[in-house]
């Protein structure tokens, strides 16, 4: 199996995972710029951590958005966000480059999946973006 399939059969399972332990909380909440979601499990990165909620662009849950800015930048090839904990256009713009590199919906939401696959590249030898050069 090549890496993009290994990458499919494991983005397929943190999906799975990702939607039995928050889907029905996700169905009570209203969308928002600043929604959070039921916490799934703490992940951390370069020293901040967060339990991973459903954030997006002007989200004020800054240490969901240090730990989101640590991670693009280990998972990005040429990609350095600066993390000051604020989700600005820059960050914007790096998580929907994560997204269409990952092959996950391009909204600029980090949601589950999102996450998920963000744990995964960031701890990983290797870049999300290299079909993306």
């Amino acid at each position: 199996m090549d890496i993009r399939g290994s990458l499919a059969v494991v983005s397929a399972a943190v999906a799975l995972v990702g939607v039995g332990l928050i889907a029905p909380a996700a169905q009570a909440q209203p969308q928002s710029s600043s929604a959070v979601v039921s916490p799934m499990t703490s992940v951390s990165c370069g020293g901040h951590s967060t339990n991973e909620p459903t954030i997006s662009e002007w989200s004020s849950n800054a240490q969901a958005v240090y730990t989101l800015q640590c991670m693009l930048n280990r998972s990005l090839l040429h990609t350095t966000v600066t993390v000051d904990g604020s989700f600005g256009p820059s960050t914007l713009s790096a998580v929907k480059r994560f997204q269409y590199c990952d092959y996950l919906t391009v909204d600029g939401i980090v949601g589950p999946q999102t996450w998920g696959d963000l744990v995964f590249w960031a701890g990983s030898d290797n870049w999300v973006d290299n079909p993306c050069r």
